[in-house]
């Protein structure tokens, strides 16, 4: 786990947002290469960016479901486009010399 970034949530806000993330994980099975806590800290990043701006903690809750899905779709558009050729410049014929 990486230093601190569960010293920002109570122990039981860190345990709800991991099994949360379990679920995210589990619904689309087989498709993702993140792991639970990778995905709570990758969410935690985003939202540390609006630290404060919600009103409740349901709120909170319902903010950090929508970056942990973000997230998800983060890394799926990644593992598309590395199966597309990634970062591999294309060629167009007038350009290679015969």
């Amino acid at each position: 786990m990486k230093a601190g970034r569960s010293d920002h949530f109570s122990a039981e806000t860190y345990a709800q947002l991991k099994r949360i993330a379990e679920n995210q994980i589990r619904k689309r099975r087989g498709t993702q290469s993140v792991g639970v806590t990778d995905l709570v800290h990758e969410a935690y990043d985003k939202l540390k960016e609006h630290a404060g701006a919600w009103s409740s903690r349901s709120h909170f809750m319902a903010v950090a479901v929508h970056a942990m899905w973000q997230v998800l779709v983060d890394h799926a558009r990644r593992r598309a486009a590395e199966k597309r050729g990634g970062g591999r410049h294309r060629l167009t014929i007038s350009l290679v010399d015969l």
